[in-house]
């Protein structure tokens, strides 16, 4: 936009209405949420209420056996019934106690304490009520902290002979309702049919009954259920929902108030409006600007991206070749011990093998940094997948099926192996993002005759190669996007889990390799890479690992190690002594040279890492060594630093070893500088 105000204008007035918008949205979806959780919550009422009222069904129905044949003075006079209710009583915790009255309203046993004589119970509207007709279970009103569940005790002849009692707690209904919700937001309630409560969470002051004019109780005398927002009695906006305790006349409800169920939604449009806020300034800053830097920007961004995952990628290699020269040298240290067994060095040799393998990937990360050159050798494509068919397995997951097949007759090929296996990862990788829901990834090998005409197409020369397909059962692409598949830093993947390096490092591999690549993709039908790869007349060298050597040096020189991680520096250390020569150390170049000017010892070899703290190098160390000592000899050992760095830094009688390396390599370069 040319004017910069009527940017600001507009990108206010846009935000504004986006957080409009959203905020709407979210309210809603707020409320349905509320809504679902009192509809949620009230059924596990229901259900937790329907047990408590069962429970003190089975609890009568014992009472009722154990007292079917005993008239009320056996009653009176039973010390095994009362025994049998303070037993039931004290075992639940929701019932307060259980009393058995004859038919004058004498209370005849109890799980308590005995009743007075004089007190009667004929006046309670149960007792009138199961001395009219037999109703089943009544459930009482509340008073003194319980309310009561009772069932008419008839004679032989169906005459009313009492009433059989039990007081439930309201203390606990009112502690199941306060664990619902610990703040205090909602309110459950347990009532009767004509409004009588029950129970209730006594943090929310219910009445002690609710008329017949409520919202509650006209919803329950419809008998249809509120799907709405209403005002509650005290006026505040609330949304609640009942269940019955079907076959009892008793409900339970539950209720959560407006303003407590949007006291998220009000934090979170504050969020949005901050969130807008920033935005809009940082759009008004980038507006300002964007006019003067935009020419700029375009120019470097490209280079700073490249430097930013050049540095990233030599550092990551760095730190975890140091890593895999301890690996491999206690690696190497335990197949060399003499009280190894067999099976231990067969175990140190695989455990080496894949650190080999670790290698290798380092190896990437330093050629995408420092465009390493490739180190190709003859391979059989077969061996290749016996080794990387594990790895892939493990990248990808078990809910893809990976298979690797070649045919009998495939040629060799001259790659690069540890290149080869990073391209076929980055492949496997990439078609599992296509996979999410599981799927097929089938990988074969073939020979092929390339003519001029598809060589020319191709970009390749006419020839024999080896062909490999890598299918899988994704979601494909479409065409528009499978052409421009191999283009560096293009991907479809979301921001921040694609760097679209991947398919464009594949292909530069088969490129290098004298082959090409290729993609075939339909949307719904899976995706197939083909790599071609030229066939190679050169015998393929078999995959493994040559055996721990020790060799041996002509001379035991005086030699100095300077290396800033503990392990390795004792690595190196114990090595060098074990082929006989005296050996020192240091961490630092400072405490280097400091040991160098005492002068109280010879040294004849110097090795030193390239990169140490202090603010010195391995290289600056060494000219200050050389200055001190004009015939010393100096190894400098490396995780990233190459050996064109070496050459250029014009030090004589001096060699580089690339970390990771075995403590043979490292012996057999000291030997050769002596």
């Amino acid at each position: 936009m040319r004017s910069p105000r009527a940017f600001m204008v507009a990108s206010f007035a846009g935000l504004a209405i986006v957080v409009a918008l959203a905020s709407w949205q979210d309210r809603s979806r707020t409320l349905r949420a509320a809504e679902d959780h009192v509809q949620l919550t009230v059924g596990l009422l229901r259900e937790h209420a329907l047990k408590v009222f069962a429970t003190q069904e089975l609890v009568h129905e014992q009472v009722q056996l154990r007292t079917a044949e005993l008239d009320w003075e056996a009653i009176s006079r039973s010390q095994e019934l009362a025994s049998f209710l303070r037993k039931l009583s004290n075992g639940m915790s929701e019932i307060s106690s259980i009393w058995l009255a004859d038919s004058t309203g004498h209370v005849r046993a109890s799980s308590g304490l005995p009743y007075p004589r004089a007190l009667t119970l004929e006046s309670r509207e149960e007792f009138r009520a199961h001395q009219e007709h037999d109703r089943g279970p009544f459930v009482g009103d509340q008073r003194l902290g319980t309310f009561g569940l009772s069932w008419r005790r008839s004679s032989s002849t169906g005459r009313f002979d009492g009433v059989i009692g039990i007081e439930i707690s309201v203390q606990y209904f009112e502690n199941w309702f306060r664990g619902l919700d610990a703040a205090g937001r909602s309110r459950a309630v347990l009532v009767r049919a004509d409004g009588t409560v029950l129970a209730a969470d006594p943090s929310t002051a219910e009445p002690p009954q609710f008329p017949p004019g409520s919202r509650l109780m006209q919803s329950i005398a419809s008998g249809v259920q509120n799907e709405e927002w209403g005002a509650s009695p005290s006026g505040i906006a609330h949304f609640f929902q009942w269940r019955q305790l079907d076959p009892y006349p008793v409900y339970v409800a539950y209720a959560i108030d407006q303003d407590v169920a949007l006291r998220p939604w009000y934090r979170r449009v504050v969020s949005y409006a901050l969130l807008a806020t920033g935005v809009w300034a940082a759009l008004c800053f980038i507006s300002h600007f964007a006019a003067r830097r935009a020419a700029a920007e375009a120019a470097l961004r490209q280079a700073h991206r490249m430097e930013a995952i050049g540095q990233l990628a030599s550092g990551v290699a760095h730190d975890f070749n140091n890593l895999l020269t301890t690996v491999v040298g206690n690696l190497d240290r335990i197949a060399l011990h003499r009280q190894a067994t067999p099976d231990v060095r067969r175990f140190a040799e695989t455990a080496l093998r894949a650190a080999q393998r670790g290698t290798s990937l380092t190896a990437q990360l330093l050629a995408f940094a420092r465009q390493r050159p490739l180190h190709p050798t003859a391979v059989r494509i077969d061996r290749l997948f016996d080794a990387v068919l594990p790895l892939l397995r493990d990248a990808v997951g078990e809910t893809i099926d990976v298979s690797c097949e070649a045919d009998p007759d495939v040629s060799a090929i001259r790659i690069d192996p540890g290149q080869f296996e990073a391209a076929l990862l980055n492949l496997a990788l990439n078609a599992r993002d296509a996979m999410p829901r599981g799927g097929t990834l089938r990988i074969t090998a073939r020979n092929a005759i390339v003519a001029a005409g598809e060589a020319q197409r191709r970009e390749i020369s006419a020839g024999e190669y080896v062909v490999m397909d890598i299918k899988d059962t994704g979601s494909g692409m479409p065409a528009d996007i499978a052409h421009r598949a191999f283009q560096p830093f293009f991907t479809t993947k979301e921001e921040g889990k694609g760097s679209g390096l991947g398919l464009a490092m594949v292909y530069g591999f088969a490129r290098q390799s004298g082959g090409t690549a290729e993609v075939e993709s339909r949307v719904g039908s899976g995706t197939t890479i083909k790599l071609y790869f030229p066939c190679s007349d050169e015998t393929a060298l078999c995959e493994r690992l040559p055996p721990p050597l020790h060799p041996v040096t002509p001379r035991k020189p005086s030699i100095l190690v300077v290396e800033d991680q503990d392990e390795i520096r004792c690595l190196l250390a114990e090595a060098l002594e074990q082929c006989g020569h005296e050996v020192k150390t240091s961490c630092t170049a400072q405490e280097a040279i400091a040991l160098l000017e005492q002068g109280a010892a010879r040294i004849d070899v110097l090795v030193t890492d390239f990169m140490l703290p202090g603010g010195m190098t391995g290289l600056d160390l060494a000219r200050k060594a050389r200055a001190l000592m004009p015939d010393l000899k100096v190894l400098t050992i490396s995780g990233n630093a190459t050996q064109e760095v070496i050459r250029a830094s014009c030090l004589e009688r001096g060699a580089f070893l690339a970390k990771p390396f075995r403590p043979s390599d490292l012996t057999r370069a000291v030997a050769e500088l002596l």
